[in-house]
């Protein structure tokens, strides 16, 4: 698996898991069905299990690295779910403008990243 390769990977694993929280807050409702909970939650399951095998092998990392990003990436689906729309619309224009230089981004806005151990 190349770079690429693996971050469209861990994307789709984040998607995987954003539909499964998202399908829990249908419950109660008209348009929720469980068998596309179980679907949403078993694939969610075999796509991080591949992702934690590959991550390794890609950035030729730690076991403890590679749980750490992990974490992570759960904690962006955890922010992401329980974000609103206009939350959403505020961090879709926050990537946008990170992505158009990164430094003069975090400059401007005093963000400060920490480093995954």
């Amino acid at each position: 698996m190349t770079e690429k390769q693996l971050f469209t990977y861990t994307n789709t694993v984040i998607c995987a898991e954003l539909l499964s929280n998202y399908l829990d807050d249908l419950k109660e409702t008209p348009v929720y069905r469980h068998m596309i909970k179980v679907h949403s939650k078993q694939l969610s399951v075999e796509l991080e299990k591949m992702l934690k095998t590959e991550l390794p092998k890609i950035f030729d990392v730690d076991e403890v690295f590679t749980v750490n990003l992990m974490r992570e990436y759960k904690d962006l689906v955890e922010n992401l779910t329980s974000a609103s729309a206009n939350d959403l619309i505020v961090i879709g224009q926050l990537i946008k403008e990170y992505k158009k230089d990164n430094s003069k981004f975090l400059d401007k806005f005093e963000i400060t990243l920490t480093n995954i151990d």
